[in-house]
């Protein structure tokens, strides 16, 4: 299952499947909500699909890649109607389903697409309850105007600063009981009073906010471009980043000694109510019996990860890592409206996964030119999905 170097597929969509994508929304959808739709709706577009194209080009990489999915990398999506994309308002909030200032668009069809394209292979939404104001089925990812002042530098994904390499809800945890997370301590070779040293946090704290149950396990990330000038979102893979590593120095037990460490994620500046909270303790890397790396559970911006064990000479190892990380080799990607990339987000013993990030927003992201005189922002479509 190692990840290769270019472990990436392109997939240029069919004019015919276009086609049918476009005219089964324009025809089938106009009436129904993607936020708020049973998913039902969404398995009958796929069902319509793969009855009425069989040949399409999706189908054909679905069939290929197998289980162990790829990073994949579409072109030639339908996008956003022509002029319908709307001016940000000041106050701009998260209310996507119902609100079109606050989508900035006036219609779904990147929700859509997005929604298709996570069926076909066979994915389930996954409702976020804290993140863009909780329980959207698709996060629409854009500078938000009220909090410019306070965002232009910071890397999030309403913000405008360079956005490190992550995996998405990091701080997702199977632990339910305290004993369960005293066990996972335990297991890394450390305790609940080192944690709260290192976090600043009391024991309740550390508890109850790994506890929380305002988490969600991400298996998958579908970003889809509606605006963008320049942005480039950046991608990891295993392969580059064991090669970064090389590059500075790193050698084969510092991989071991990084498989074992106790590692807290910290939800960041767009989680809200979590914001801050600590969900998950685990190793950031996961290696194969030939101590190359696999997979990886990381999040490399600011506050994000920190080292909660007892040793010295892991943590100034741990901090080198996450240097390296942010430091990395990536492979970059220009979203526009006829694009979408599928990010496997999680690794498990037969899914291995990537990490992704953005450059910093130009000025020209903030004021794109849309027609009719409006100006609107680079925007993403983005929905979490579960196996």
């Amino acid at each position: 299952m190692k990840m290769k170097k270019n472990d990436v597929v392109y997939v240029d969509v069919d004019d015919i499947s276009k086609d049918f994508i476009e005219k089964y929304i324009n025809e089938n959808l106009s009436k129904e909500n993607p936020y708020l739709c049973d998913e039902s709706i969404f398995d009958e577009f796929a069902i319509c699909f793969k009855r009425s194209v069989q040949n399409s080009t999706i189908l054909k990489t679905i069939r290929d890649v197998g289980k162990n999915i790829p990073l994949v990398f579409f072109s030639n999506l339908p996008s956003e109607p022509d002029n319908s994309i709307l001016a940000p308002l000041e106050n701009r909030g998260y209310n996507y389903s119902k609100n079109e200032n606050d989508r900035q668009k006036k219609y779904f069809h990147s929700e859509w697409v997005t929604g298709l394209v996570s069926c076909l292979f066979k994915y389930k939404s996954v409702l976020h309850p804290s993140e863009h104001g909780g329980n959207n089925r698709f996060h629409l990812i854009s500078p938000i105007p009220n909090k410019d002042n306070d965002l232009r530098e910071v890397g999030a994904s309403t913000g405008g600063g360079k956005f490190y390499q992550h995996s998405d809800a990091t701080v997702y945890t199977k632990l339910k009981s305290k004993s369960e997370i005293i066990s996972r301590l335990s297991y890394y070779g450390t305790n609940i009073e080192n944690v709260e040293t290192k976090l600043n946090k009391t024991r309740d704290e550390v508890f109850n906010q790994i506890l929380c149950n305002k988490y969600v396990c991400v298996d998958a990330t579908l970003l889809k471009g509606i605006l963008n000038v320049e942005g480039k979102t950046l991608i990891g893979t295993p392969y580059l980043l064991q090669k970064s590593l090389i590059d500075d120095g790193f050698r084969q037990d510092d991989f071991y000694r990084l498989s074992k460490m106790p590692i807290a994620h910290l939800a960041g500046p767009a989680d809200g109510v979590i914001s801050g909270f600590v969900g998950e303790i685990t190793q950031p890397i996961y290696l194969d019996d030939k101590l190359n790396i696999l997979g990886t559970c990381i999040n490399s911006s600011e506050n994000r990860m920190v080292y909660v064990g007892n040793s010295n000479v892991d943590e100034k190892l741990f901090l080198r890592f996450l240097k390296s990380v942010r430091d990395m080799e990536l492979i970059e990607f220009t979203l526009y409206g006829d694009n979408l990339l599928l990010i496997p987000n999680r690794y498990s013993d037969t899914q291995s996964n990537y990490t992704h990030g953005r450059t910093r927003l130009s000025e020209k992201e903030y004021n794109i030119p849309v027609g009719n005189g409006v100006l609107s922002r680079r925007m993403h479509c983005r929905q979490y999905v579960k196996i």
